[in-house]
Protein backbone atom coordinates (compact mmCIF):
# COMPACT_ATOMS: atom_id res chain seq x y z
CA UNK A 1 0.00 0.00 0.00
CA UNK A 2 1.50 3.40 -1.18
CA UNK A 3 1.22 6.53 0.97
CA UNK A 4 0.64 9.97 -0.73
CA UNK A 5 1.19 13.44 -0.23
CA UNK A 6 -2.66 13.37 -0.36
CA UNK A 7 -4.91 16.23 -1.12
CA UNK A 8 -8.32 16.39 -0.07
CA UNK A 9 -9.19 14.52 -3.59
CA UNK A 10 -7.36 11.99 -2.71
CA UNK A 11 -8.65 10.86 0.50
CA UNK A 12 -11.20 9.09 -1.22
CA UNK A 13 -9.75 6.99 -3.88
CA UNK A 14 -8.66 3.65 -3.70
CA UNK A 15 -4.78 2.94 -3.53
CA UNK A 16 -2.99 0.75 -5.75
CA UNK A 17 -1.07 -2.49 -4.57
CA UNK A 18 2.52 -2.11 -4.43
CA UNK A 19 4.72 -3.17 -7.51
CA UNK A 20 1.33 -1.35 -9.56
CA UNK A 21 1.76 1.77 -11.56
CA UNK A 22 -1.22 4.60 -10.59
CA UNK A 23 -4.23 4.30 -12.88
CA UNK A 24 -3.69 6.79 -15.84
CA UNK A 25 -5.68 10.74 -15.11
CA UNK A 26 -8.05 10.02 -17.92
CA UNK A 27 -8.91 6.89 -16.41
CA UNK A 28 -11.70 7.69 -13.63
CA UNK A 29 -13.39 3.55 -13.33
CA UNK A 30 -11.74 2.64 -9.99
CA UNK A 31 -12.06 5.84 -8.68
CA UNK A 32 -14.84 7.01 -6.49
CA UNK A 33 -18.05 8.31 -8.36
CA UNK A 34 -17.35 12.57 -9.06
CA UNK A 35 -13.99 12.10 -8.28
CA UNK A 36 -11.09 13.06 -10.71
CA UNK A 37 -7.55 11.88 -10.06
CA UNK A 38 -5.20 14.90 -9.18
CA UNK A 39 -2.17 14.78 -12.18
CA UNK A 40 0.08 16.32 -9.65
CA UNK A 41 0.22 13.68 -6.85
CA UNK A 42 3.50 12.64 -6.38
CA UNK A 43 3.63 8.34 -5.24
CA UNK A 44 5.93 7.37 -2.09
CA UNK A 45 6.97 4.48 -1.96
CA UNK A 46 6.73 2.37 1.75
CA UNK A 47 10.30 2.12 2.05
CA UNK A 48 10.57 5.82 2.18
CA UNK A 49 7.74 6.39 4.42
CA UNK A 50 9.70 3.88 6.77
CA UNK A 51 12.88 5.64 6.51
CA UNK A 52 10.69 9.07 7.30
CA UNK A 53 9.20 7.48 10.23
CA UNK A 54 12.96 6.23 11.66
CA UNK A 55 14.79 9.70 11.13
CA UNK A 56 11.93 11.14 12.95
CA UNK A 57 11.89 9.01 15.92
CA UNK A 58 15.80 8.97 16.11
CA UNK A 59 15.30 12.90 16.59
CA UNK A 60 12.12 13.18 18.73
CA UNK A 61 12.22 10.10 20.44
CA UNK A 62 8.45 8.74 19.56
CA UNK A 63 5.89 8.61 16.98
CA UNK A 64 3.95 11.05 17.96
CA UNK A 65 2.97 12.81 15.00
CA UNK A 66 -0.09 14.90 16.52
CA UNK A 67 2.49 17.79 16.61
CA UNK A 68 4.98 16.72 14.39
CA UNK A 69 4.16 19.43 11.97
CA UNK A 70 4.42 17.43 8.99
CA UNK A 71 0.71 16.70 7.51
CA UNK A 72 2.06 13.85 5.09
CA UNK A 73 4.16 11.96 7.39
CA UNK A 74 0.97 11.99 10.09
CA UNK A 75 -1.88 11.29 6.93
CA UNK A 76 0.49 7.93 6.25
CA UNK A 77 0.19 6.98 10.12
CA UNK A 78 -3.26 7.34 10.13
CA UNK A 79 -3.70 5.69 6.50
CA UNK A 80 -1.38 2.73 7.35
CA UNK A 81 -3.81 1.85 10.84
CA UNK A 82 -6.73 1.80 8.75
CA UNK A 83 -5.64 -0.28 5.85
CA UNK A 84 -3.88 -2.45 8.51
CA UNK A 85 -5.96 -5.51 7.88
CA UNK A 86 -4.61 -5.53 4.29
CA UNK A 87 -0.68 -5.09 5.24
CA UNK A 88 1.98 -7.83 4.20
CA UNK A 89 3.50 -8.97 7.34
CA UNK A 90 6.91 -7.73 6.28
CA UNK A 91 5.49 -4.56 6.62
CA UNK A 92 3.48 -4.96 10.01
CA UNK A 93 6.60 -6.11 11.27
CA UNK A 94 8.75 -2.76 10.23
CA UNK A 95 6.54 -0.67 11.94
CA UNK A 96 6.05 -3.02 14.96
CA UNK A 97 9.94 -2.56 15.06
CA UNK A 98 9.83 1.33 15.24
CA UNK A 99 7.06 0.74 18.14
CA UNK A 100 4.11 1.48 16.15
CA UNK A 101 0.97 2.47 17.62
CA UNK A 102 -1.72 0.57 15.86
CA UNK A 103 -4.61 1.77 18.18
CA UNK A 104 -4.16 6.28 18.14
CA UNK A 105 -5.23 7.31 20.78
CA UNK A 106 -5.72 11.42 20.73
CA UNK A 107 -5.34 11.70 24.30
CA UNK A 108 -2.52 9.33 24.62
CA UNK A 109 0.63 10.78 25.84
CA UNK A 110 4.23 9.69 24.81
CA UNK A 111 6.59 7.94 26.85
CA UNK A 112 8.98 10.96 27.18
CA UNK A 113 6.29 12.78 28.09
CA UNK A 114 4.99 10.50 30.70
CA UNK A 115 8.84 10.55 32.28
CA UNK A 116 8.38 14.20 32.65
CA UNK A 117 5.23 13.80 34.56
CA UNK A 118 6.95 11.45 36.63
CA UNK A 119 9.62 14.04 37.48
CA UNK A 120 7.31 16.71 38.22
CA UNK A 121 5.00 14.09 40.39
CA UNK A 122 8.28 13.45 42.69
CA UNK A 123 9.32 16.74 42.70
CA UNK A 124 6.19 17.67 44.53
CA UNK A 125 5.72 14.55 46.37
CA UNK A 126 9.05 13.04 46.96
CA UNK A 127 8.31 9.70 45.24
CA UNK A 128 6.66 8.03 42.50
CA UNK A 129 4.19 5.62 43.47
CA UNK A 130 1.40 7.31 42.10
CA UNK A 131 -2.16 6.88 43.07
CA UNK A 132 -5.50 6.81 40.97
CA UNK A 133 -6.82 9.60 43.33
CA UNK A 134 -3.23 11.53 42.58
CA UNK A 135 -3.22 11.25 38.74
CA UNK A 136 -5.13 8.68 37.12
CA UNK A 137 -4.02 8.75 33.49
CA UNK A 138 -0.47 8.44 34.98
CA UNK A 139 -1.20 5.94 37.48
CA UNK A 140 -2.49 3.95 34.41
CA UNK A 141 0.48 4.08 33.02
CA UNK A 142 2.52 3.17 36.04
CA UNK A 143 0.61 0.17 36.07
CA UNK A 144 0.80 -0.71 32.72
CA UNK A 145 4.08 -0.31 32.34
CA UNK A 146 5.10 -2.71 35.67
CA UNK A 147 2.66 -5.34 33.64
CA UNK A 148 4.69 -4.84 30.51
CA UNK A 149 7.94 -5.41 32.12
CA UNK A 150 6.42 -8.91 34.12
CA UNK A 151 5.40 -9.86 30.58
CA UNK A 152 7.60 -9.37 28.10
CA UNK A 153 5.96 -11.75 25.76
CA UNK A 154 2.63 -10.29 25.62
CA UNK A 155 1.41 -7.24 23.64
CA UNK A 156 0.24 -4.48 25.73
CA UNK A 157 -0.46 -0.93 25.84
CA UNK A 158 2.98 -0.06 26.82
CA UNK A 159 5.95 -1.27 24.51
CA UNK A 160 9.57 0.29 25.79
CA UNK A 161 13.16 -0.67 25.71
CA UNK A 162 16.42 -1.17 27.83
CA UNK A 163 16.58 2.84 27.47
CA UNK A 164 13.11 3.31 28.58
CA UNK A 165 13.57 1.13 32.17
CA UNK A 166 16.98 3.32 32.68
CA UNK A 167 15.01 6.64 32.67
CA UNK A 168 12.71 4.78 34.82
CA UNK A 169 15.05 3.50 37.48
CA UNK A 170 16.94 7.13 37.66
CA UNK A 171 13.53 8.53 38.82
CA UNK A 172 13.31 5.69 42.09
CA UNK A 173 10.51 3.75 39.95
CA UNK A 174 9.25 0.72 42.04
CA UNK A 175 8.91 -2.19 39.59
CA UNK A 176 7.61 -4.22 42.33
CA UNK A 177 5.15 -2.24 43.62
CA UNK A 178 2.36 -4.99 44.48
CA UNK A 179 -1.70 -4.46 43.07
CA UNK A 180 -3.27 -2.35 46.69
CA UNK A 181 0.25 -1.33 48.23
CA UNK A 182 -0.42 0.05 51.77
CA UNK A 183 0.72 3.27 51.41
CA UNK A 184 3.56 3.99 54.23
CA UNK A 185 1.83 5.34 57.54
CA UNK A 186 4.40 8.36 57.28
CA UNK A 187 3.13 9.70 53.94
CA UNK A 188 -0.48 9.20 55.18
CA UNK A 189 0.72 11.50 58.16
CA UNK A 190 2.12 14.06 55.17
CA UNK A 191 -1.50 13.75 53.27
CA UNK A 192 -3.72 14.43 57.00
CA UNK A 193 -0.97 17.53 57.18
CA UNK A 194 -1.81 18.66 54.07
CA UNK A 195 -5.49 18.11 53.59
CA UNK A 196 -5.10 19.81 57.28
CA UNK A 197 -3.92 22.98 55.77
CA UNK A 198 -5.97 23.34 53.06
CA UNK A 199 -9.83 22.38 55.16
CA UNK A 200 -8.63 23.09 58.56
CA UNK A 201 -9.72 19.40 59.94
CA UNK A 202 -8.87 16.21 59.38
CA UNK A 203 -12.16 14.61 58.97
CA UNK A 204 -11.54 13.44 55.63
CA UNK A 205 -14.30 13.06 53.14
CA UNK A 206 -14.79 10.27 50.62
CA UNK A 207 -15.47 12.23 48.11
CA UNK A 208 -12.39 14.48 48.68
CA UNK A 209 -10.26 11.57 49.18
CA UNK A 210 -11.30 8.01 48.80
CA UNK A 211 -7.98 6.37 49.74
CA UNK A 212 -7.47 8.84 52.70
CA UNK A 213 -10.69 8.66 53.79
CA UNK A 214 -10.35 4.89 53.74
CA UNK A 215 -7.00 5.08 55.68
CA UNK A 216 -8.58 7.41 58.76
CA UNK A 217 -11.62 4.42 59.12
CA UNK A 218 -8.50 1.56 58.91
CA UNK A 219 -7.49 3.20 61.35
CA UNK A 220 -9.81 3.79 63.95
CA UNK A 221 -10.86 0.54 63.56
CA UNK A 222 -7.73 -0.42 64.24
CA UNK A 223 -7.79 1.65 67.68
CA UNK A 224 -11.01 -0.11 68.94
CA UNK A 225 -9.21 -3.15 68.11
CA UNK A 226 -6.02 -3.27 69.56
CA UNK A 227 -5.91 -7.05 69.73
CA UNK A 228 -6.79 -7.69 66.09
CA UNK A 229 -3.92 -9.53 63.85
CA UNK A 230 -1.94 -7.40 62.04
CA UNK A 231 -2.90 -4.43 63.76
CA UNK A 232 0.25 -1.78 63.95
CA UNK A 233 -0.82 1.06 65.90
CA UNK A 234 1.95 2.04 68.21
CA UNK A 235 2.14 4.96 71.01
CA UNK A 236 4.05 7.09 68.44
CA UNK A 237 1.62 7.11 65.54
CA UNK A 238 -0.94 7.67 68.39
CA UNK A 239 0.52 10.55 68.89
CA UNK A 240 1.40 11.23 65.82
CA UNK A 241 -2.44 11.32 64.73
CA UNK A 242 -3.00 13.21 67.87
CA UNK A 243 -0.68 16.28 67.28
CA UNK A 244 -3.45 16.57 63.94
CA UNK A 245 -6.44 16.71 66.01
CA UNK A 246 -6.72 13.66 64.69
CA UNK A 247 -10.90 12.76 65.56
CA UNK A 248 -10.73 9.15 67.52
CA UNK A 249 -14.23 9.65 68.36
CA UNK A 250 -15.86 10.27 64.94
CA UNK A 251 -18.70 7.90 64.36
CA UNK A 252 -17.91 4.66 61.98
CA UNK A 253 -19.75 2.01 61.37
CA UNK A 254 -20.79 -0.35 63.68
CA UNK A 255 -20.73 -4.11 63.21
CA UNK A 256 -22.93 -5.35 65.91
CA UNK A 257 -22.72 -9.45 66.40
CA UNK A 258 -25.47 -11.43 66.35
CA UNK A 259 -25.66 -11.31 70.43
CA UNK A 260 -25.41 -7.66 70.53
CA UNK A 261 -28.59 -7.77 68.24
CA UNK A 262 -30.29 -9.88 70.73
CA UNK A 263 -29.38 -7.43 73.58
CA UNK A 264 -30.74 -4.39 72.16
CA UNK A 265 -34.04 -6.49 71.42
CA UNK A 266 -34.25 -7.00 74.54
CA UNK A 267 -33.95 -3.45 75.73
CA UNK A 268 -36.46 -2.55 73.57
CA UNK A 269 -39.05 -4.87 74.16
CA UNK A 270 -38.72 -3.42 77.95
CA UNK A 271 -39.02 -0.39 77.06
CA UNK A 272 -41.59 -0.65 74.50
CA UNK A 273 -43.26 -4.21 75.29
CA UNK A 274 -43.26 -5.73 71.87
CA UNK A 275 -40.87 -5.74 68.97
CA UNK A 276 -42.15 -4.68 66.36
CA UNK A 277 -38.98 -2.63 65.55
CA UNK A 278 -39.80 0.75 63.20
CA UNK A 279 -36.74 2.40 61.16
CA UNK A 280 -38.11 5.83 62.93
CA UNK A 281 -36.99 4.28 66.21
CA UNK A 282 -33.82 2.44 65.31
CA UNK A 283 -32.81 2.37 61.32
CA UNK A 284 -30.30 -0.16 62.17
CA UNK A 285 -31.99 -2.61 64.35
CA UNK A 286 -34.97 -2.36 62.00
CA UNK A 287 -32.87 -3.53 59.46
CA UNK A 288 -31.73 -6.24 61.35
CA UNK A 289 -35.04 -7.19 61.98
CA UNK A 290 -35.99 -7.62 58.38
CA UNK A 291 -32.68 -9.06 57.45
CA UNK A 292 -33.49 -11.98 59.70
CA UNK A 293 -36.64 -12.61 58.67
CA UNK A 294 -35.76 -12.80 54.57
CA UNK A 295 -32.95 -15.22 56.10
CA UNK A 296 -35.15 -17.61 57.78
CA UNK A 297 -37.63 -17.50 54.75
CA UNK A 298 -34.89 -17.85 52.10
CA UNK A 299 -32.53 -20.47 54.36
CA UNK A 300 -30.91 -21.57 51.25
CA UNK A 301 -29.46 -18.94 49.91
CA UNK A 302 -26.76 -17.05 51.43
CA UNK A 303 -27.01 -13.46 52.91
CA UNK A 304 -25.62 -11.25 55.41
CA UNK A 305 -27.48 -13.10 58.56
CA UNK A 306 -26.91 -16.38 59.21
CA UNK A 307 -29.90 -18.43 60.82
CA UNK A 308 -29.12 -21.49 63.13
CA UNK A 309 -31.89 -23.06 65.53
CA UNK A 310 -29.98 -21.59 68.48
CA UNK A 311 -30.45 -18.11 67.03
CA UNK A 312 -33.90 -19.38 66.05
CA UNK A 313 -34.81 -20.36 69.32
CA UNK A 314 -33.25 -17.19 71.11
CA UNK A 315 -35.56 -14.95 68.99
CA UNK A 316 -38.50 -17.14 70.01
Amino acid sequence: IHSVNMTKERVQHPRQPDGEPPAPANDNSKIGKGCKRSTNETIIKFSDRLADLKSYKEKHGHLDMRQSGDKSLADFCENVRYARKHLTKDRMASLDALGFEWIANRSRKSFSQRVEDLRAFKKEHGHVNVRPCDDEGLARFCKNIRQARSNPGKDGPVKFTEDHIASLNSLGFDWKLPKGTVTPFEKRINDLILYKQKYGHVNVKRREDKSLAGFCTNIKHTYINPEKPGSKLTDDRVASLNALGFDWTTKIRNYNSFEDRIEQLKAYKEKHGQLSVTRNEDKSLAEFCSNIRLARKNARKKGRVKVTNDRIASLD
